[in-house]
Parts: C-alpha cells; structure tokens; sequence
C-alpha cells in the first residue's frame, strides 16, 4: 500500500492511538460529552531541569478546530481502520 498524500493540515500530527480513540467515543455515541486529554513530553528538552510550557491557547484552538482535510481522509480510508459513519461526523467526505 502506498502512503503518499499531501501533509496539508495538523489534523494527523498526532498517535495513531489518537485517532483510533476519536473512532471509540464516536462509535459509543460520546461525541457531545466532554474529554479530558493531557499533553505531556516524555523526555526533557536540551536536557534542563525545568521546563515551561507555552502555547497553550494554540493547542485549544487546535483541538477546536480539527478538521480534517480530503487528502487526510483518503489516507484513512486507506488505511481500512475507521468507518464512513466517522468521516460523515466531519462533513467534508
């Protein structure tokens, strides 16, 4: 299988595991509920004893406006994991 779409959007910079999750609370009928998610680094950057984290109001704006785009949704539908019911959540199959 060839994977060689356009990186046109954010919407698949994420885990695999993400997605598949997105797929779970949509097939339980949870899409209305809230969700609690976290961010986190596994390893800390240029090897400091401290971090900050900035950037916050990029990531809810993320998270408010995903979307994703025809060449994300072709590669997922490649990919044989996720249900047409779930693309149709995001109107633009």
């Amino acid at each position: 299988m060839d994977f060689n779409y356009r990186d046109d959007s954010l919407a698949l910079h994420t885990d695999a595991y993400q997605l598949s999750m997105m797929q779970t609370y949509f097939s339980q009928g949870l899409t209305n509920r809230k969700a609690v998610f976290e961010v986190f680094f596994r390893k800390m950057p240029f090897d400091n004893g401290y971090a900050v984290y900035a950037g916050l109001s990029h990531l809810i704006q993320y998270i408010q406006n995903l979307h994703f785009t025809p060449s994300d949704i072709e590669y997922l539908k490649a990919t044989e994991l996720y249900s047409d019911d779930f693309f149709n959540l995001f109107g633009n199959v």
